[in-house]
């Protein structure tokens, strides 16, 4: 997939067309390949976007790509700079630089940049994760596998602190339980679970029909029709990847969570 024309800010030009309504982040270390395999093995064909940060050498990056490839129903890519993400598709972090979440508009796409070291490692955990509780929040899952020391920890707090879905893996199927106990130690992981579970925990955290709304801080009055729901309702809508809820009493409103 090649990069789309983009903007001078280096967004890209073109909206995607399928709904985006989660995105998962998964870091790794060592260990972390043979984890990724048992974890895309059961990913489905078109399960909601996906970003792997491996810490890896440069150059590495394809051959990680191509090993994912053969167990995994969807497309699984290296990562180029301003990919939109889409359904169906999983990003592998290339060796030596860094690979952030951003957004514009309803689109998410992905930022690869050069950059100094980040916890001894380029590329990242932290330095994706951080950037998905930013530009994702709770509309985001992450996941923290194997590996030795800590990074990819305090990332994961944050997304778990912007309202998004945490997973760490559990002692006994890691192989280096650093990253994942590090995790677990600062209340970053919401689950922690052996491998073999966490791809079905991954599918039904993003089926959007499972998700809900967080609570409500906030609303506006908005002039909108929304074909289907009754006066006096309050349902789930999602709109451009997070979910709001829709009440029709008095003036119609969209209460922001």
């Amino acid at each position: 997939m090649k990069p789309r024309e983009r903007n001078q800010d280096d967004a890209p030009r073109r909206v995607r067309t399928q709904a985006v309504t989660a995105v998962v982040a998964i870091g790794a270390s060592m260990g972390g390949a043979e984890a990724l395999e048992q974890i895309l093995d059961k990913y489905p064909e078109n399960c909601q976007p996906t970003i792997i940060v491996q810490h890896i050498p440069e150059k590495l990056g394809p051959g990680l790509a191509n090993r994912l490839q053969k167990v995994c129903a969807a497309q699984v890519r290296v990562a180029e700079n301003g990919m939109i993400l889409q359904p169906g598709l999983v990003l592998v972090a290339p060796g030596g630089s860094h690979t952030l979440l951003r957004r514009r508009g309803a689109d998410y796409y992905v930022l690869v940049k050069e950059g100094p070291q980040f916890n001894y490692h380029k590329p990242s955990v932290d330095v994706l994760f951080r950037s998905v509780a930013r530009h994702a929040g709770h509309a985001a899952v992450g996941v923290l596998l194997t590996g030795m020391g800590k990074d990819g920890a305090k990332g994961l707090k944050l997304m778990r602190d912007a309202g998004a879905a945490t997973i760490a893996q559990d002692e006994s199927t890691s192989m280096i339980f650093g990253m994942p106990k590090a995790a677990i130690e600062i209340g970053a992981a919401g689950q922690v679970l052996p491998v073999q579970h966490i791809a079905n925990q991954i599918t039904a955290l993003t089926t959007s029909g499972a998700r809900k709304a967080r609570p409500v801080s906030a609303e506006r009055n908005l002039d909108v029709t929304i074909p289907g729901i009754p006066a006096g309702a309050l349902k789930p809508l999602w709109m451009a990847g997070t979910m709001y809820k829709v009440s029709y009493e008095g003036k119609r409103k969209i209460l922001f969570n």
